[in-house]
């Protein structure tokens, strides 16, 4: 009886699964290298944070979907933290750090549903990655910026393509990256 306590639930499990995929779609290294993400914790933080929310946007959708978007945000919190200790932030800095980075989620979040909703705003959305990704004023946009706001777009409308079941037992799947100088990838 006692041990029921230790156990994991099914919907943290496939929390885990969830964000693992969150995880490694966004460290994929064409981000980087064709992007021209820099490649520091904050910008990889964002990313995580940019695939993330475009996961809850679409488990918002689904039966069931918030217990799973919710333990996705426990799980990245949890990472969040061991991540800080891991570079070196002390425990007792650790909350503070990570009430300002979630704080910062949740409005990239609010700022990508506003640029996703009720149509994507390719404009929008190259700000907000232009800020949060790039960590630049939102008047300097460049290829690299459009072709990540483009890339936004094609996870939302893959992400509503993919089937209720299929986002929430198999994960979520993302498409590829686009070159910052082809079609799919131009400046807004």
């Amino acid at each position: 009886m006692i041990f029921a306590l230790f156990r994991r639930k099914p919907d943290e499990d496939r929390a885990r699964a969830v964000y693992a995929d969150v995880v490694a779609a966004a460290r994929r290294p064409e981000f980087y290298r064709d992007l021209g993400v820099p490649d520091t914790p904050v910008a990889r933080f964002e990313l995580i944070a940019l695939h993330a929310a475009l996961v809850m946007r679409r488990l918002r959708a689904i039966d069931g979907g918030a217990r799973i978007s919710q333990g996705l945000l426990d799980v990245m919190v949890e990472d969040i933290e061991d991540s800080l200790r891991e570079i070196g932030v002390g425990d007792p800095s650790v909350p503070k750090r990570v009430k300002a980075l979630v704080g910062g989620f949740y409005a990239s979040a609010q700022g990508l549903d506003a640029a996703l909703s009720p149509s994507p705003d390719p404009v929008a959305l190259a700000s907000l990655v232009a800020r949060r990704v790039y960590g630049v004023s939102h008047e300097i946009l460049d290829d690299a910026q459009g072709a990540l706001a483009a890339y936004v777009i094609a996870c939302d409308m893959a992400l509503a393509d993919q089937s209720d079941a299929g986002v929430a037992a198999d994960g979520p799947a993302f498409p590829p990256v686009p070159p910052k100088n082809s079609p799919e990838g131009a400046s807004a």
